[in-house]
């Protein structure tokens, strides 16, 4: 009797016939429809969860774009640590910032001027759509020119005064509470 050597077993199955004998048959191959449908039912649920987590970043960026804009009020809305000045007209007084110290509250203008506005940022890359919270000013000049300092019209340096980070920094803490809830819960 010869050996039989089945090297791809992978693709030949060894069988006995009915006179006794061996027989090297060929694999049947798996239908591949199935596993088509199957990537398919996969893709449309990868896609809806997707979508369930695009509407949830979008849901979530408000309150957090709202925690900014608080932020920004707590940051601004403080009395200085510097010079005394004498408002103009009256006899009252306020106290100035300091370099580098965020802007002292005088008027509230910019304080009270800034307002949340969310962004929707597309990554084609990955075909998603991710809400970031974000907050705007109406005063964008002045952010500006406190951020960086300024030279005067009538001479004098203005010292940078910047209160940005320490925005972005007072925020974190209530937003990070906000985002790290499930996004799938109960679906």
């Amino acid at each position: 009797m010869m050996a039989v050597r089945v090297r791809d077993k992978r693709r030949f199955v060894v069988t006995k016939t009915a006179e006794g004998g061996l027989a090297v048959k060929q694999r049947r191959r798996r239908r591949r429809g199935a596993v088509i449908r199957l990537s398919a039912e996969l893709l449309a649920a990868q896609g809806a969860i997707r979508e369930q987590i695009e509407d949830e970043l979008e849901r979530r960026a408000q309150p957090a774009s709202q925690e900014i804009v608080a932020a920004a009020g707590r940051v601004l809305g403080k009395r200085g640590k510097g010079r005394r000045y004498r408002l103009p007209n009256s006899r009252r007084r306020y106290t100035a910032s300091l370099p580098k110290e965020p802007p002292a509250k005088r008027t509230g203008a910019l304080a009270s001027s800034w307002y949340p506005r969310p962004v929707k940022i597309q990554r084609y890359s990955q075909g998603i759509t991710i809400t970031k919270p974000a907050a705007q000013t109406r005063m964008d000049w002045l952010a500006k020119l406190m951020t960086k300092g300024a030279v005067r019209r009538r001479g004098g340096v203005l010292k940078h005064r910047p209160f940005k980070r320490r925005v972005k920094q007072n925020a974190m803490r209530r937003i990070r509470p906000i985002y790290r809830q499930p996004y799938l819960q109960g679906r």
